[in-house]
C-alpha cells in the first residue's frame, strides 16, 4: 500500500472542514462547464494518477505533468509521468510520454526507448480527446450539456476521503458532479462512475478542472489529482515540449507505427480511459 501524507486525524478533519463545496444543480454546473470549456485555449497541471487495481489488491502512482493547447481539432494534450511509486511506495524514476496531436496518438518509453503511434482519428473525421469514451483522458470540459445527459446520468457529489486529495484542495471552492453511464451506451459496460471535481474560482463559468475518479465493475479504481491548474495562460516552454509529437531514430529505438486501417479503425475509447500506460520500472 501506498503511504499516506504524513497527516493526523485532527489535521485530516481540519482539511475537511476548510473545502467548501456548495450546493449547485447539475443544470448549472453542466452550463458553466459548457461555457467555461468553450473559451479553454491552454491548460497546464502537474498530474497525479493514483490506481487501485482489484484483482492484486494494489496500490500504484505516477506523478507528472499534463498540458493542452488549442480548440476543436487543432486541440494537442501532452502528458509526461516522471515518477512511479509501486505499492510499497518504493520510488523508480521514469519518463514517459503520451502526445495526442493532429489525429494521432503517441506513447513513449524514454528509458527503454520504445515508441508507439496510431491514428485514432479516421481521415477527415473531428475528434474530441477530452470526450469520455473517446479521448484518454476522462476530463469532460467544454462538452454541449444535452451531449453529457444523453449518455449519463448526472448528480451532485462530494470529495472522496482522501487525505491527500482534500489537502491538495484545502483552500479551493469545490464542486462536484457524478457521472453514471446509461444502459446501452459505449461506456455502461466499462464504466460503474465517474467523478469529476471543479475549483470554482469565481463564476460560475469559472470552473477549472482539479480531481476525476474513475471506477470500472471488477473493483478497479483511478483517480487523476490536477495540481496548480493554470487555464489560459501561455505555456512554458517545458509545457511546450510535451505537445511535441517525438521522432525517435529508428536505429536506436523499437517503433511501432499504425495508420488508421492498421490500427484497425477503432478510436482511442474506453480501454484509454485509465491514461497512458507509464512503465514501472
Amino acid at each position: 500500500m501506498l503511504p499516506l501524507d504524513p497527516m493526523s486525524l485532527t489535521a485530516v478533519a481540519m482539511v475537511s472542514a476548510s473545502l467548501w463545496q456548495p450546493t449547485l444543480n447539475s443544470d448549472t454546473m453542466l452550463w458553466g462547464l459548457e461555457r467555461s470549456g468553450s473559451r479553454l485555449t491552454s491548460f497546464s497541471a502537474g498530474i497525479e494518477w493514483d490506481r487501485f487495481k482489484s484483482f492484486e489488491d494494489e496500490r500504484e502512482r505516477r506523478v507528472g505533468r499534463f498540458a493542452l493547447e488549442g480548440q476543436g481539432q487543432s486541440r494537442r494534450l501532452g502528458c509526461a509521468f516522471t515518477e512511479f511509486y509501486s505499492g510499497d511506495g518504493a520510488k523508480r524514476e521514469s519518463v514517459d510520454l503520451w502526445v495526442y496531436a493532429d489525429g494521432w496518438l503517441g506513447e513513449a518509453d524514454m528509458r527503454f526507448k520504445s515508441f508507439t503511434k496510431r491514428r485514432v482519428v479516421a481521415p477527415g473525421e473531428s475528434w474530441d480527446p477530452l470526450k469520455l469514451g473517446e479521448g484518454p483522458f476522462p476530463l469532460p470540459f467544454g462538452q454541449p450539456e444535452h451531449e453529457v445527459r444523453a449518455r449519463f446520468t448526472v448528480e451532485p457529489v462530494t470529495l472522496p476521503e482522501s487525505p491527500r486529495i482534500r489537502l491538495a484542495l484545502k483552500t479551493d471552492t469545490v464542486v462536484g458532479l457524478r457521472l453514471t453511464p446509461k444502459p446501452n451506451t459505449p461506456l455502461a459496460k466499462d464504466i460503474t462512475t465517474v467523478d469529476v471535481f471543479y475549483s470554482a474560482t469565481g463564476p460560475v463559468d469559472g470552473l477549472i478542472p482539479r480531481v476525476v475518479v474513475l471506477r470500472r465493475p471488477n473493483g478497479d479504481e483511478s483517480s487523476f489529482l490536477l495540481k496548480d491548474p493554470r487555464m489560459n495562460v501561455p505555456l512554458t516552454k517545458d509545457e511546450q515540449a510535451l505537445l511535441t509529437m517525438p521522432n525517435p531514430d529508428p536505429k536506436e529505438w523499437s517503433i511501432d507505427i499504425r495508420d488508421w486501417e492498421s490500427a484497425g479503425g477503432t478510436p482511442a475509447g474506453p480501454d484509454r480511459l485509465t491514461a497512458p500506460q507509464a512503465s514501472d520500472g
